[in-house]
């Protein structure tokens, strides 16, 4: 027991994570110390913001209880390009690399509830064909998510010169499945 008749599982944890990093496929590393609090009842990291995939993303609110979790944030500048990470510099001079850019705000209590939204800042997407890729020409890319009241809304909105010009709407319910994890319905 701790001090004052307390158990030690229900003491706190607090502090801050100075280094977090990957080298290899999809590397990333954490740009300045983060807070963290973690216990048994409540995890939550502060305000975290990584580099990653010529990119970056800032985590401004992080939240786990064993009764709900949260997480809100955006990027910018997030690299996808065709060929995997070891054709990005070759990529990245042609133009081809598609960056992406966005924000979530996502929590889940007895529903999901909040919002994804992504956006093409710059670059294209190439389709592998026989013996070369050919660009689609994206001039706009929008995809928008929002979850609440049971359902999930899905929009796709984009535009190319090989593309044309793609109008998407879907939506489907969510439900919870006996084990509390989400599940189309």
């Amino acid at each position: 027991k701790g001090q004052g008749g307390k158990e030690w599982r229900d003491t706190t944890w607090l502090g801050e994570i100075s280094e977090l990093g990957m080298a290899g496929g999809l590397p990333f590393h954490l740009t300045r110390a983060a807070s963290l609090e973690a216990g048994r009842e409540r995890i939550s990291l502060g305000t975290a913001e990584l580099v990653i995939a010529g990119g970056g993303v800032q985590f401004s609110g992080t939240e786990w209880t064993p009764q709900q979790w949260l997480s809100r944030g955006k990027f910018s500048g997030i690299g996808l390009r065709p060929g995997g990470p070891a054709r990005m510099d070759e990529n990245e001079k042609n133009g081809k690399v598609l960056r992406l850019g966005g924000e979530w705000d996502i929590a889940s209590t007895t529903q999901l509830t909040g919002s994804l939204r992504v956006t093409r800042e710059s670059g294209d997407w190439i389709l592998p064909g026989n013996m070369s890729f050919s660009p689609l020409g994206l001039q706009a890319l929008q995809l928008s998510a929002h979850a609440g009241g049971g359902s999930l809304a899905v929009q796709l909105n984009a535009q190319g010169e090989r593309l044309g010009m793609v109008n998407a709407n879907v939506s489907a319910p969510l439900a919870r499945s006996a084990s509390s994890s989400l599940n189309w319905t």
